[in-house]
């Protein structure tokens, strides 16, 4: 839609010029040349009784059916000429009428064609600004979908009385803008019960303005009736009068029936703007419904139209608002400024008349001694008044008074009763930072020494949070920045890095696709462990400083506990390790027969790395090729399958007598054709030995994406 959007408001413009070039007959026509009800007061036509409902048959004898053939009749001609044109009353009598040729004013064009126009430009501009600061966002889409089509109505407005050549498009349009304002009142600033119970609900106005929109298209290319349209588009205006009301009766509910205060404050804003910009537009289209004469001259043009911006810029400062922090940290640092400097200009006058009424001497402070001493006070004690004023504007705007020395002692006392387990740890940290500030995403990137990455190890969405393999590299800039600095990175509502903070666009892109604002690393004694990745407050609301210091407190006591977890996980991994390589010995030897041992090597070798599956590979005779012997829960069955030395990874094992591993084995430059789509991902190759030669090769392979084969991994094969 917003492709259509664009190209529409692309060709507008050049079709208005192109109209504007040729003298017109001073009336603007609706589809099947019906005369419109837009005029300019200084056009002569209107004097001649030609009203709305007349339909022009022809020309100077020359019949024209549409709005570009007329304007092609009149190319050629001149303004100031006179013209015979034959009308068609309501009344389906047959008059002529000599009209003289007007040239269509400048003036004229900026108040029909580039005011509206104007206007819709605004409205999408404003719709693709919401998307992009919200993204994905259920209200952010249905918003942009309302400017999406308010822009194709104004900016159609003109081609509507004149080429009628985007007609069809803007016909289509015109139902849908009263469609998705509803559905927007249904959904934003928070979704009604009846819309969450009855999701069906929200397509009923689709479903009318479908049906409104065919038979916009019927009444004005297949009726016989060439004026249907007429009355067609008066549902169209009663379905956009309609909805004005319900979105405006729907805030009010919000304001009043909800007990979010951002929600009252968004449904308080948005009423106001709605009731200055749609109040003429729905008196307009009320009158227009009940049969008032509501021509649209250039006067009432402007006044129905100009308010229309109004919306469109309250809707995306309510959705914003709440999102963009720097407009709450500097409204409150604003505040704090202003007090102090009332406060230091009161105490400096009440202190000269106090001092002046009490020494009889009002030139006191004139004195570069008294002045010097004022400014040493004000300087000392100017700092602690100015944190208490901002904590005591914080608890007055921002309504957070939480005990977070409390909260820290609590969260101590629950790690030391937690098992040492990694995911239960994370958990435990992910609770407590989501109760405390309510972030709309909380994540926590782990070190995964394996793959050589931080990807996300607990995840905890609101559920609009899509699944996505997110992973930085641990020698990646944010990664790097973080243990370097083992500072919190808090990036800007529009995913910008604070000034001095170098971190590759690319990186930032991952971020943002997270919605993540604020990253808390995880400092452990040799390396950084990972780091915790909160998302926007749900409330709206910034990240303080105290914030930060509970979010540090929180981060040491969790990299302890992590430590040790990390370290008995290890441990037991590596008893495992053993206990499985003894067990495995064993059982090599009970084996009689060399493909079942072959087979249950492998087997045992692919579940003791967690690989996806593996072959063996045995040396022919000649001690060129190599020989699949065993395929083990691969994408298909490798057996028998031949391979030259040093092709591939096998080949090259066996000719450099040395385990090699492959990363990712779609890039990998020297796969064979034997296994050319193989869906490799990770691949690790182990010579296999007798008396001192290598007779044969272990291949052990991950899935695509999937783990990376370690050095303790090789070691350990």
């Amino acid at each position: 839609m917003v492709v259509v959007a664009i190209i529409f408001n692309l060709l507008a413009p050049i079709i208005a010029q192109s109209w504007a070039q040729s003298p017109f007959l001073g009336m603007f026509f609706f589809p099947n040349l019906i005369v419109s009800d837009s005029y300019s007061p200084a056009w002569p036509a209107r004097a001649q009784g030609l009203d709305t409902g007349h339909r022009l048959l022809n020309v100077d004898g020359a019949p024209a059916s549409s709005g570009r053939e007329l304007s092609l009749l009149l190319r050629n001609r001149q303004p100031g000429q006179t013209v015979s044109a034959a009308f068609e009353s309501p009344a389906l009598q047959t008059a002529d009428y000599s009209l003289t040729l007007l040239r269509f004013s400048f003036q004229d064009l900026l108040l029909f064609f580039w005011l509206p126009y104007s206007i819709g430009i605004i409205f999408l501009l404003l719709g693709l600004f919401v998307y992009r600061m919200r993204g994905l966002d259920h209200a952010g889409d249905v918003f942009v979908a309302f400017c999406v089509f308010a822009s194709i109505l104004t900016g159609g407005l003109f081609d509507l009385h004149t080429f009628h050549l985007l007609t069809p498009v803007w016909a289509v349009f015109f139902p849908l803008a009263g469609a998705a304002l509803l559905h927007l009142a249904l959904v934003f600033p928070a979704q009604s019960r009846f819309s969450r119970r009855n999701r069906w609900a929200r397509l009923i106005p689709y479903l009318v303005a479908a049906a409104l929109a065919a038979a916009n298209l019927y009444s004005i290319y297949l009726s016989a009736n060439p004026r249907a349209f007429l009355a067609v588009r008066l549902w169209d205006f009663g379905l956009i009068g309609l909805s004005i009301p319900l979105f405006l009766l729907l805030q009010l509910h919000n304001r009043y029936a909800i007990l979010s205060t951002p929600v009252q404050r968004q449904s308080t804003i948005i009423f106001w703007g709605g009731v200055v910009a749609f109040g003429p537009a729905a008196v307009w289209a009320a009158a227009t419904l009940l049969g008032f004469d509501t021509s649209f001259t250039g006067l009432m043009l402007a006044a129905v139209i100009v308010p229309f911006v109004i919306f469109p810029v309250t809707v995306a400062y309510a959705m914003l608002r709440y999102r963009l922090l720097d407009l709450d940290q500097l409204f409150n640092r604003g505040v704090v400024y202003t007090i102090l400097t009332l406060m230091v200009t009161a105490i400096y006058f009440v202190s000269v008349s106090l001092v002046g009424h009490l020494l009889q001497d009002t030139f006191l402070f004139r004195n570069p001694i008294v002045l010097a001493i004022f400014v040493l006070i004000l300087v000392i004690s100017i700092e602690p008044l100015k944190q208490r004023l901002q904590t005591l504007i914080n608890r007055l705007f921002l309504r957070e008074s939480l005990d977070y020395q409390q909260l820290a002692q609590q969260y101590g006392r629950a790690l030391i009763a937690a098992p040492l387990n990694t995911d239960g740890i994370l958990e435990l940290l992910v609770t407590q930072a989501t109760n405390a500030h309510a972030p709309e995403h909380a994540l926590v990137f782990l070190r995964n020494s394996n793959q050589g990455v931080f990807d996300i190890r607990y995840p905890q969405t609101n559920g609009s949070l899509q699944n996505v393999e997110v992973r930085f590299g641990l020698s990646d800039d944010l990664a790097t920045w973080l243990a370097d600095t083992k500072k919190i990175l808090q990036l800007s509502p529009t995913g910008a890095t604070p000034q001095g903070v170098r971190i590759s666009r690319e990186e930032l892109a991952r971020l943002n696709m997270l919605d993540i604002t604020l990253c808390v690393p995880l400092p452990g004694s040799e390396h950084l462990l990972g780091w915790l990745a909160l998302g926007l407050k749900k409330s709206g609301q910034p990240y303080s400083s105290s914030d930060f210091t509970f979010l540090e407190t929180l981060a040491s006591q969790t990299t302890i506990a992590l430590e040790n977890a990390q370290l008995l996980e290890e441990a037991n991994r590596r008893a495992a390790e053993l206990e499985t390589l003894q067990k495995i010995s064993v059982d090599i030897q009970a084996q009689a027969n060399l493909e079942a041992l072959l087979y249950f090597v492998v087997e045992q070798a692919a579940k003791l790395l967690r690989a996806e599956g593996g072959l063996v590979f045995m040396l022919e005779p000649d001690e060129k090729w190599l020989n699949v012997m065993v395929s083990h829960h691969l994408d298909k069955d490798y057996c028998g399958a031949r391979l030259q030395i040093p092709q591939d990874v096998a080949g090259r094992v066996t000719a450099l007598g040395q385990s090699v591993v492959v990363d990712n084995y779609q890039n990998f430059s020297g796969k064979s054709e034997t296994f050319k789509t193989a869906q490799f991902g990770s691949v690790m190759g182990v010579p296999l030995r007798w008396s001192d030669k290598v007779r044969g090769v272990l291949v052990l392979v991950h899935r695509p994406k999937g783990l990376r084969f370690s050095e303790s991994d090789t070691w350990l094969m």
